[in-house]
Formats: structure tokens, C-alpha cells, sequence
């Protein structure tokens, strides 16, 4: 008989395993912070995927947390192109609805309604234009239309230039109406 009993192995993706067990997204995002001081990319990225299963991707720095851990991450020698697929195709699936921005002066709009759909929006055009790099060619040819629709519904004012260039191309070569005209 085993004096200890095996552990189960978490087989979730380490972006989807929160660093803690807290409710607290100001506990997680003061850990946050301490991955960024150490330059640890996984951390960051695990840490903001917790805080924003409790809120939302425009609070405590959750979309600077998954951008710039990635970076982190992507930079390092255990960087892994098929977990980085997997992770930008699932932060897009997050960000898959269409928040309306469909005001006619986006200036006369408060900072407090145009922020977060600006973060989402944004997010979610980092997210494609980052998969598309990672991504080996049969799964970019495969990805390419749900890339541009992502893209291309989003407000042109919250959207990035390489999204943006990489839309107005694809457009061209594919014979379809130049979006955000």
C-alpha cells in the first residue's frame, strides 16, 4: 500500500491554470505584477487568463497581462507554437461577439463605455494577427477567413495597423470589397 496517493496531473494548458485559488482579481493582479518584475511570461499569462475568468479583459491589466506575457513567453527557448496556436485561438473565442461601437462621433462617447470594447476589439485583432505568425501553414490557410471576419468587424478606429494591413490585403488577393470603406 502507498503511503501517499498519486497526485492527478492537471492536463489544462498553463495559460488556463490559475497561479492561486483567489477570488480576489486585486490579490491576482498584485501577482501580476510580480511576474512582470521577473519577467515571466507564463505567469503573466496565467495570471491574467484568472483575473479575467472574475472579470472582464479591459480590468486590472488583464489584456497587458495575456499581450505582454505572451511576448514574454514567445521569447523564451520552452516557447511552443502549437500551445501558442491553441492559446490565441482561444483568446479569440472569448472575445468571438461584437460589441456595438457603432456611434457616429466616437469622441462625443464617455471613456468609460468606449475603453472596454476598445481593449476587446484590439485584443481580439492582436489575438488574429498573432495567430496567423504562429500558426503552420495548413492552419493559417484554414484560419484565414475567421482571421479577417474577426478583424474586419471591428470598429477600424480599434484596430491595430498590422491587423488592419493584413485585412486590406487578404481583401485584395481574394477579390473582396476593401473593408472599413
Amino acid at each position: 500500500m502507498a503511503l501517499f496517493s498519486k497526485r492527478r496531473r492537471d492536463d489544462r494548458p498553463f495559460w488556463q491554470v490559475a497561479p492561486f485559488a483567489s477570488g480576489d482579481p486585486g490579490v491576482l493582479y498584485q501577482h501580476g505584477i510580480s511576474c512582470v518584475t521577473n519577467s515571466d511570461g507564463r505567469g503573466m499569462m496565467s495570471t491574467g487568463w484568472a483575473i479575467w475568468n472574475l472579470t472582464d479583459i479591459n480590468e486590472h491589466q488583464t489584456a497587458d497581462f495575456l499581450r505582454d506575457g505572451y511576448k514574454e513567453w514567445r521569447d523564451t527557448p520552452d516557447f511552443d507554437r502549437v500551445l501558442a496556436a491553441q492559446f490565441l485561438q482561444e483568446v479569440l473565442a472569448r472575445l468571438a461577439s461584437n460589441p456595438d461601437a457603432s456611434w457616429p462621433d466616437l469622441y462625443a462617447v464617455p471613456p468609460e463605455i468606449v475603453e472596454p470594447i476598445s481593449t476587446h476589439y484590439s485584443v481580439r485583432c492582436w489575438a488574429a494577427s498573432e495567430l496567423l505568425e504562429v500558426a503552420d501553414p495548413e492552419l493559417r490557410s484554414s484560419l484565414e477567413p475567421a482571421v479577417y471576419d474577426a478583424i474586419t468587424q471591428a470598429r477600424r478606429d480599434f484596430v491595430p495597423g498590422r491587423s488592419m494591413s493584413w485585412a486590406e490585403t487578404y481583401a485584395d488577393t481574394h477579390g473582396l470589397a476593401m473593408p472599413w470603406q
